[in-house]
């Protein structure tokens, strides 16, 4: 009777060690097939809310170097499309508030001490984004 019942016990936590192994190969599947569609898998809801309401995620402000986001990629594109460059002659926009964009910022607010963008400062330059990007509230 004491070895059927270890038989059991082997096979019932043998059974769900099994189910778990199975959820996780599904989940692993479902993501590579997103990322095979081009599509990215959300790792916080901040993402989830950036990428739906492209540019604006409030608690990110003020924007300091060292920063990236979609608040900067935003103000990136707008003070490009404003015709706006550094001292070496490129602006990129890739999300990233390096020295770059600092230079950039300094020019646009005429300020060569500035060192960062308030939400107040910033809005003005996403409202331009908004439009030149069709996005919604424009």
């Amino acid at each position: 009777m004491k070895k059927r019942n270890i038989a059991i016990g082997f096979l019932v936590i043998a059974s769900l060690l099994a189910v778990v192994v199975a959820v996780l190969v599904i989940r692993r599947r479902k993501s590579l097939d997103v990322q095979k569609k081009g599509e990215s898998i959300p790792q916080s809801v901040k993402e989830v809310v950036s990428s739906v309401v492209s540019g604006y995620v409030p608690e990110t402000f003020p924007l300091k170097k060292g920063m990236k986001g979609e608040n900067i990629k935003a103000m990136q594109d707008t003070l490009g499309y404003l015709g706006y460059k550094s001292s070496l002659g490129v602006f990129v926009v890739d999300g990233y508030f390096g020295d770059i964009t600092m230079d950039v910022v300094r020019q646009y607010f005429k300020n060569p001490n500035k060192t960062e963008v308030s939400e107040a400062e910033w809005k003005p330059l996403y409202n331009i984004y908004k439009i030149n990007n069709n996005l919604p509230g424009s």
